[in-house]
């Protein structure tokens, strides 16, 4: 991804384009088209805003996109650890919406992570990146080897792992994750080996988060955890589910 200024109009963008290892490789420039496909019909406030889409040669693509300069979630955690629970809900508020929006255009995400969230710290809002594995919802036929999982294992769902099909659930599960992780200051299953995260990622269930940080607010601990179930058939169904549960709305006053 490269830093740049528009000549006509003066504009910082940034331009992501494909690897040129990866240019004699069918499967990757497929890969990057799709994604090229999938970010240009996408049109929401919360996912970064794709401006033009560049033919660089008869081979390859490259994705102009809008620049969101107060860097990504990973850089707020490394910065200051945990997040307070404010700012832990309007993040996971702000990715659910963009979310919510993908899913009702057939598209999972599959790699809903900090480093794919963006922060625009000017108007308070986050914004969802990288559609590079996203893929529509029971309709596309697989580029990758069947039974493949692709996605960062720390933040996928169980069934992802599995290679099996997946729906918006699993983006909900990685949601789930993402605020674990807000909350706590931890990377999730840190220090495990590539198969200790995929095993425990299937058969264990992260520390509670009251137990790393005693005073959580209910509503918020509710909607991560009902996102964190391993079965998704028990798992938040909708996007909507969970945001119901994030959103805290006192009782009238009498």
């Amino acid at each position: 991804v490269y830093l740049a200024r528009h000549r006509a109009s003066d504009r910082v963008v940034a331009i992501k384009a494909i690897r040129a290892r990866y240019l004699d490789d069918p499967d990757a420039i497929k890969r990057f088209a799709r994604e090229a496909r999938t970010v240009a019909g996408l049109d929401h406030p919360n996912i970064v805003r794709t401006e033009a889409i560049r033919q660089i040669d008869d081979r390859a693509v490259a994705i102009i996109m809008e620049h969101i300069p107060g860097g990504t979630v990973r850089d707020r955690l490394r910065e200051f650890g945990s997040l307070g629970a404010e700012d832990a809900e309007w993040i996971l508020r702000d990715v659910a919406n963009a979310l919510g929006y993908a899913h009702r255009q057939g598209i999972v995400h599959r790699d809903v992570k900090p480093e794919n969230i963006f922060l625009d710290a000017t108007r308070r809002r986050a914004l969802l990146s990288d559609f590079g594995i996203a893929r529509t919802i029971d309709t596309e036929s697989g580029i990758t080897l069947l039974g493949a999982a692709l996605g960062t294992p720390q933040y996928m769902s169980p069934e992802q792992i599995d290679g099996d099909s997946v729906d918006g659930r699993s983006d909900i599960y990685s949601l789930g994750v993402l605020g674990w992780e807000l909350l706590t200051g931890r990377r999730p299953w840190a220090g495990e080996s590539l198969y200790g995260v995929i095993y425990k990622q299937k058969h264990e269930d992260l520390a509670r988060i009251t137990s790393l940080r005693p005073r959580v607010p209910a509503n918020l601990l509710f909607a991560i955890e009902g996102a964190l179930v391993k079965d998704k058939t028990r798992r938040w169904q909708s996007i909507d589910e969970f945001l119901d549960h994030l959103t805290y709305n006192p009782p009238p006053l009498l």
